[in-house]
């Protein structure tokens, strides 16, 4: 219940929910696809209680080994779901397709390297390092989380009238099976006295400003489609409980480089169709990635595979960027979906519906990744339930709860 609880409120960091815990050990989990990771939740849940329950009153001797015979249920609890992974892992065979994908990895320094150059020079940048990769077969090119981040950002209302629109028309023109999908930042402003948007930030009396982490999808003889970020990370792109919190510390946001001004978000997910090949992708932002019953909208929307565009330069050398792309492994697996990702310094994968990394481009290179992926149509039980094992403990939780405040779980005394 906690664990749900933390996915939903504005401090919301749900890194170390137990059932995160087995993202390198795929093999074992491949029921997510019916429990999602609040399965692996529970699985840890009950065995360690149910271990320490038993034992807490009980001796354990080396010399009596009696006690053996108390563990033989609880390790039957832990081979058996396995065993059950083990056997749908043979069966979900990943096939090859057509679908053939060009993944960006730029290996830019957010810090210093990414806002000395403007957004034209990373269109360049980005077109001579596909040019040589793209062929006949390619389908799809991705660049990262913010790729065009250059700023302030591109005016959302009048972006067909910028410079890099124009870039960016011209190349999807020249290649016209193509659709590109990359991370930009994007603004509004606004003439106003007072606060036209909930998100808006002020700049002075009458001027209010609402920036945007983008997904940007363009494609020949289409107008361009964008999808906002919606999961926001904490005190980075977003202060938590602004409006309770604003008046008494003001407008204080951690500086990790760029704009650090509270983003707008938008309530629904959107996933982009191809327009050549009819296939839909599901874009997902960085953080989004860590958050299940949220990816899963994306696959009731009709995605047939995900995107994960990323900017995981902001960890440095940390375990944070190697623990964001595992992450996204039980995405695929709840899902059964492959996962194209993009990520600025790196890990860019493609992984598949099974979440094993087929293809990478190690930390710290710049390069393309090119590859194939797999669509699907097919919708899990998670994908259709959700966080159903959070649901009902929670109503347990509640429940539980109010029969103790009624005094009915008091033990008596003769």
């Amino acid at each position: 219940s906690f664990e749900k609880f933390h996915l939903e409120w504005d401090f919301s960091w749900p890194w170390l929910n137990l059932g995160n815990v087995f993202s390198e050990r795929i093999s074992w989990i491949q029921w997510y696809e019916f429990t999602g990771s609040f399965g692996g939740t529970l699985w840890v849940l009950l065995i360690n209680i149910g271990i320490f329950e038993k034992f807490k009153n009980s001796p354990v001797s080396l010399y009596n080994l009696s006690w053996l015979s108390k563990l033989a249920p609880y390790l039957f609890a832990i081979l058996l779901p396995i065993i059950i992974s083990i056997s749908i892992l043979k069966k979900e065979n990943s096939k090859n397709n057509n679908t053939e994908v060009l993944i960006l990895q730029p290996n830019i320094d957010p810090y210093n390297e990414k806002y000395e150059n403007n957004n034209i020079y990373y269109f360049n940048l980005m077109a001579e390092l596909f040019r040589d990769q793209i062929t006949d077969k390619t389908n799809y090119l991705f660049t990262p989380e913010t790729y065009f981040g250059y700023g302030i950002g591109e005016p959302l209302n009048k972006f067909r009238n910028t410079r890099l629109f124009a870039k960016l028309d011209s190349l999807t023109n020249k290649y016209p099976k193509i659709q590109l999908i990359s991370g930009i930042q994007f603004y509004n402003i606004y003439k106003s006295k007072l606060k036209p948007t909930p998100t808006a930030n002020k700049i002075d009396k009458k001027t209010w400003v609402d920036f945007y982490n983008s997904a940007l999808k363009l494609e020949n003889g289409s107008d361009p489609e964008f999808y906002h970020k919606s999961k926001l990370v904490v005190g980075v792109e977003n202060m938590p409980y602004k409006s309770f919190f604003q008046p008494i510390i003001g407008n204080f946001l951690i500086d990790l480089g760029g704009t650090i001004s509270s983003r707008a978000i938008q309530k629904n997910r959107s996933v982009f169709e191809h327009q050549t090949i009819k296939l839909k992708v599901g874009p997902i932002i960085c953080y989004e990635s860590v958050y299940g019953e949220f990816v899963t909208e994306y696959t009731r929307k009709g995605a047939s595979f995900f995107a994960i565009i990323t900017n995981d330069a902001w960890w440095g050398k940390t375990p944070g960027h190697k623990q964001l792309l595992s992450y996204s492994r039980l995405r695929a697996i709840e899902n059964r979906r492959d996962i194209v990702r993009s990520a600025n310094t790196g890990i860019s994968a493609i992984i598949n519906k099974n979440g094993e990394i087929i293809k990478k481009i190690p930390y710290g290179i710049r390069g393309v990744l090119k590859g194939n992926i797999n669509p699907s149509d097919k919708i899990t039980f998670y994908t259709k339930y959700g966080d159903f094992i959070a649901r009902w403990s929670g109503f347990i939780f509640v429940l539980t709860l109010l029969i103790a405040i009624s005094g009915r779980l008091k033990t008596t005394t003769k």
